[in-house]
């Protein structure tokens, strides 16, 4: 019995001196001063948006619309599923346009400025707003 008591003993005081031990901080505490940290998006010259002669091929060429350069001076034609020429309405601030030559060598396309249009409505529909054989492009300012 005396020794289980002494063992107890001996395993209370280890225990006061470790926590005791434990208590003593060596942590040293330094002020540093603020670091600011900017992010900046590097942006890839693929990533930018070509404003140049192909920009009205990238504005055309979705869900069945297509634009068909020929040669590098002349406008593009517009082809939307199988339908061409005058097939297809232009319309330019509400006002209808159609080509000037018979070879298609003025399109009515070629009358606006990309950079100036706000928006551009494609429809693949005859009945929609009386718009033609087979659809219509209209562009707004």
């Amino acid at each position: 019995m005396k020794i289980k008591f002494v063992i107890t003993a001996c395993i209370v005081v280890l225990s006061l001196i470790q926590s005791k031990a434990q208590t003593q901080d060596s942590i040293k505490t330094y002020n540093l001063p603020s670091v600011e940290v900017v992010a900046r998006k590097n942006i890839q010259p693929s990533d930018k948006f070509s404003y140049g002669t192909n920009y009205e091929s990238s504005l055309f060429n979705k869900n069945g619309f297509n634009t068909l350069r020929r040669g590098a001076n002349y406008t593009q034609d517009l082809y939307v599923e199988g339908f061409k020429r005058s097939d297809i309405k232009v319309v330019i601030d509400g006002e209808q346009y159609h080509n000037a030559c018979p070879n298609r060598m003025d399109v009515a396309a070629s009358r606006i400025n990309p950079l100036e249009m706000d928006y551009v409505d494609l429809s693949k529909s005859g009945s929609v707003n009386n718009s033609g054989i087979y659809g219509k492009i209209e562009y707004h300012r």
